[in-house]
């Protein structure tokens, strides 16, 4: 039965997941987050990830610098528990951002379009 499989992994965790599982398996959604604002002051930068589609899905975001460096951000799937559409993620640096990626190949997304930040 699912709710045995849900319960079990519930239970494992030690965490509620039905947020998690309710989303997933039985309402109609889609897996799509996207960059819908990038506001850059001094040397911080915030970054908001909506999520466009309702399924949770966790974010990976790259973020590529003039100099050549890049710095990597994972935010786990539990920052859509309590049911947010949109997530900050703030950075530090003095480099220009060159372009910022969202996403990568192990997760889904409707639509790459927004997906792609280039100041």
């Amino acid at each position: 039965m699912p709710y045995d499989y849900f319960n079990t992994f519930s239970q494992a965790s030690g965490i509620d997941l039905n947020w998690l599982f309710q989303s997933w398996f039985f309402e109609f959604g889609y897996a799509d987050l996207g960059i819908t604002e990038v506001i850059r002051k001094d040397d911080q930068t915030e970054i908001i990830i909506k999520n466009n589609g309702s399924l949770p899905t966790p974010i990976f975001l790259e973020v590529q610098f003039d100099d050549g460096t890049k710095q990597k951000f994972h935010e786990k799937v539990s920052v859509w528990e309590n049911g947010k559409s949109s997530f900050p993620i703030s950075i530090t640096s003095d480099q220009e951002i060159k372009v910022i990626k969202l996403g990568n190949k192990l997760f889904p997304d409707a639509d790459k379009a927004n997906n792609l930040y280039f100041p």
